[in-house]
């Protein structure tokens, strides 16, 4: 019943298809068209048997095989064109007839599919075989579309004499090209058809699984069913004012979710509570006698809508009245002069102290921006505050005008400089991960000093102890003998570095000087053997002041045998004995010869990541100082700048002749953004423990910045500090070393009683060689910084408190240069670090320093004057 079929795809050659039927009708084969299981001729019988399979189809047909489809397209197929009735595999044998094969089940396969089975509607679907007819043929159902009968398994024909053999053949060789033709055209269709079938099914498939997500999909709980369950404990669905007042009384969950904040065990006792009560049943049943679930959930859902809207509207009115009353984000030029407006609404073009004081009276705007804190602080301090303002713009005068103003404020250039990130951290512990550590296990003490080595074992590093080793230090021990173990760990472990200390160092030596090793290589303790350091190593040598077994060389001895290194290839970590203080004590004692101070502050690793940098050791190692400074004081220095350039940007423009530079201080207003950086600085503390007892001690949290005075000595800068910060660049240059603002040069604090003097003096405010700690050169002459705030106020180096009960102290741009450990000995002239370029500055400790001195009176510039209590 081909007409039965519908496929709007192959309208165009509808009439061909008919012609063929007809023509296959009108020739005795017509049943290759309506199903008939004696029409198809032998040639297109199914044979299941070997030599059938191997011969394979002819060309423009499709051979058919278990249960997947191999395909051979001829000119006539469409590309992509559907599915075959195929069963097991049967390929095409001319010329042979077929045996009868026995009646299977087949199923269509297209291009791509699964095998295509009825579904429970009857349309096909993939994974169940068709049913077959009486007749042996399978019938198709399309949906909608009718049916499609297929021969399968055809039955042979009875035998037939020879000139009817013959004219089946005839007849067979012309309708050959066409049963191929309408067979390919059948199998097209069916494909199409079988892949609407498809894409329906898995449509409804898709449909049938959202809905079923659709109705797994639990509500979310309202928080208000369990609490009305705890009231309606009869189950009733619904709760009396009884119910709910006794819940109240002896619930308190059920209390603190109606009634939060109300006393309900006293709704028997208290008047108040027992109304508040009722009136909220009241309003919850509209009046009713009971309660429902519906409704009580319904009151809670509208009452949270209500809160959070409100919540929304005064976080909005906050918010408007906040703008309104804050100041710019960005103030440029005109920003400063609609400023300057404010404060001069009249356009008189200056203004007095009385014009100032009126206009913060009256406009409390302009009071929020120039006194961040106005609204907390007392009369008297907004009276003096706004003093002070006065003197810094009007400078000594009795009016100022907006150039004035804007010159002294500047907040366009201070407010539009973004805020530079902190540098990302360095993760040290993965790089540790990668590297090998292999130590020498005579003298590093792992039964003697167990915190040494559970800090290397902690560190991330892989380590590796070569404990077969005997002991060094015998008489006539020959260390040459031995290095064959040494030698074979080297060769197996492949090390990174070498780590050796005390008698262990003996075998560091021996392999340098047979040239077994020349990697990085940690040398704790200076070992006697050691005169010399291998050209190209880069070495870390430790060294303890108060060693007792190694105790026959000074500190300028092994410097001497520090100097054979090749440039910027080693790092001599020494820890000595302070200068004694006035009252005859120490600040710092030295390490002996089981050197204490590797185990604080991570030292012991961090000397091995020096090692190991390719920045070289000491430039290392000067580097990780600043990993014990917070994150929020390294933005703030990195706004307020590292060079003096960079301060005068925020400097205003240079007195004339008719006014001398007598006045050099300038107050900074509170809230500027210059104000709140240099705040910051001053309040940072350590990220470790400071080594000082009075500075642990010391109360740091209650102090208070009261104001913060910008220091503009031009003369100072730019004869002084200027010239000194181009030459120490110009020195690391030459020693082969790149300058880096934040190490090379730093923010410090400085207390003195002759702060005026300092900052008034033209040339170099600061007088090294005069200086000292309080009259005790406890790191040797020179002038005296302290890396922390803290440690300058809790000692005694602010002078005496004013009336008030308020210190100040310097804040100063030090710089530093390369560091060396001071000397109590040193008279001003610091070591070489190559020559002829000497250290530029000394520190308390190589580790984590929190004092740094310097000899030069143009080292360090006192940018502000912080006042504190």
């Amino acid at each position: 019943p081909w007409d039965d079929v519908r496929c709007t795809a192959l309208e165009p050659i509808r009439g061909a298809v008919a012609s063929a039927a007809w023509a296959l009708a009108s020739s005795g084969a017509g049943a290759v068209a309506s199903g008939h299981p004696n029409a198809a001729n032998a040639e297109h019988q199914l044979d299941p048997t070997p030599a059938a399979t191997a011969a394979g189809p002819p060309p423009g047909h499709q051979a058919l095989g278990g249960t997947s489809m191999q395909r051979q397209q001829s000119p006539t197929l469409p590309p992509g064109s559907g599915a075959f009735l195929a069963g097991p595999m049967h390929a095409w044998a001319p010329g042979r007839t077929s045996t009868p094969q026995p009646q299977r089940a087949h199923t269509v396969s297209g291009r791509g599919c699964s095998p295509i089975q009825p579904r429970r509607d009857g349309a096909l679907g993939p994974g169940k075989p068709m049913p077959l007819l009486n007749d042996g043929s399978t019938q198709v159902q399309m949906q909608d579309r009718g049916s499609l009968r297929v021969p399968m398994s055809p039955q042979p024909s009875p035998e037939k004499p020879d000139k009817d053999r013959h004219a089946d053949k005839a007849i067979s060789e012309d309708t050959t090209q066409i049963g191929g033709s309408l067979e390919t055209l059948l199998t097209s269709k069916s494909s199409m058809e079988v892949e609407e079938v498809n894409m329906a099914e898995r449509h409804d498939e898709d449909e049938e699984v959202d809905a079923e997500k659709v109705e797994d999909r639990e509500p979310e709980p309202d928080p208000a069913e369990p609490i009305f369950a705890l009231i309606d404990c009869e189950e009733r669905g619904v709760i009396s004012r009884r119910q709910m007042t006794d819940a109240l009384k002896d619930n308190e969950e059920v209390a603190a979710f109606v009634l939060p904040g109300v006393d309900c065990e006293r709704v028997m006792e208290s008047p108040e509570i027992f109304d508040a009560v009722q009136e909220a049943f009241e309003t919850m049943s509209k009046g009713r006698s009971h309660l429902s679930l519906a409704d009580f959930c319904k009151h809670f859902r509208e009452a949270a809508a209500a809160k959070a809207a409100a919540e929304a509207a005064a976080t909005a009115a906050a918010e408007a009245d906040e703008a309104a009353t804050r100041p710019p984000a960005s103030t440029s030029g005109e920003g400063l002069r609609a400023i300057y407006e404010r404060i001069d609404p009249e356009g008189s073009g200056s203004v007095s102290r009385l014009d100032l004081h009126r206009s913060l009276r009256k406009d409390r705007w302009l009071a929020r921006f120039l006194l961040p804190d106005f609204d907390i602080m007392e009369e008297d301090e907004v009276f003096e505050e706004v003093e002070q303002i006065f003197r810094s713009v009007a400078g000594g005068r009795r009016h100022f005008d907006l150039a004035d103003f804007t010159a002294q404020f500047r907040l366009h250039s201070a407010v539009s400089r973004e805020l530079p990130d902190p540098k990302p951290r360095r993760d040290t512990r993965q790089e540790r991960a990668q590297r090998r550590v292999l130590v020498v296990g005579p003298g590093f003490g792992r039964a003697l000093n167990p915190r040494q080595a559970e800090l290397l074992e902690a560190s991330g590093y892989q380590v590796q102890y070569c404990d077969n080793l005997p002991n060094p230090e015998v008489q006539g021990f020959n260390c040459a003998l031995h290095l064959a173990l040494l030698r074979a760990a080297i060769r197996e472990y492949q090390p990174d570095i070498l780590v050796a200390a005390s008698k262990g160092g003996c075998y560091a030596v021996a392999l340098w000087r047979l040239r077994l090793w020349t990697g990085p290589t940690l040398l704790i303790n200076a070992h006697p053997s050691c005169e010399r350091i291998p050209a190209d190593t880069q070495v870390v040598l430790t060294h303890g002041s108060n060693d007792e077994v190694y105790n026959t060389r000074s500190r300028a001895t092994i410097e001497e045998v520090m100097a054979t290194a090749s440039p910027n290839r080693s790092f001599f970590y020494l820890v000595a004995d302070s200068g004694r203080l006035g009252n005859g004590q120490l600040s710092r004692i030295g390490d002996s010869h089981n050197m204490k101070s590797l185990v604080e502050y991570e030292c012991l690793p961090r000397l091995i990541d020096a090692a190991l940098s390719p920045d070289g050791p000491e430039v290392h190692m000067v580097m990780s100082w600043n990993d014990y400074l917070t994150d929020e004081r390294l933005v703030s220095e990195a706004w307020l700048g590292y060079d003096i350039e960079q301060l005068q940007k925020r400097w205003g423009k240079r007195r004339g002749i008719d006014e001398p530079e007598t006045k050099n201080v300038f107050l900074v207003p509170r809230g500027c953004p210059e104000f709140e950086h240099v705040k910051a600085v001053f309040n940072a503390s350590s990220k470790e423990r400071s080594a000082y007892h009075f500075v642990q001690t010391a109360p740091w949290d209650s102090v208070k910045v009261q104001k913060v005075e910008r220091v503009e000595n031009w003369a100072q800068a730019n004869c002084g500090a200027r010239p000194f910060q181009n030459a120490v660049r110009q020195s690391l240059i030459s020693q082969g070393l790149k300058y880096k603002a934040g190490v090379h040069a730093r923010w410090m604090f400085h207390g003195t009683d002759a702060i005026d003097s300092i900052l008034s003096d033209p040339v170099a405010g600061f007088q090294p060689l005069a200086s000292g700690t309080r009259g005790a050169s406890v790191w040797g002459l020179g002038c005296y910084f302290a890396r922390d705030a803290q440690y300058v106020a809790a000692g005694p180096f602010c002078g005496q408190p004013a009336s008030d009960g308020s210190r100040r102290m310097l804040m100063c741009l030090v710089t530093s240069g390369m560091p060396c450990l001071g000397d109590p000995q040193n008279r001003g002239v610091l070591p070489f670090r190559r020559r002829p370029h000497r250290y530029n500055s000394a520190v308390d400790s190589l580790s984590n320093p929190e004092v740094f001195i310097v000899q030069n009176p143009s080292a360090a510039y006192p940018a502000y004057v912080v006042t504190f209590a």
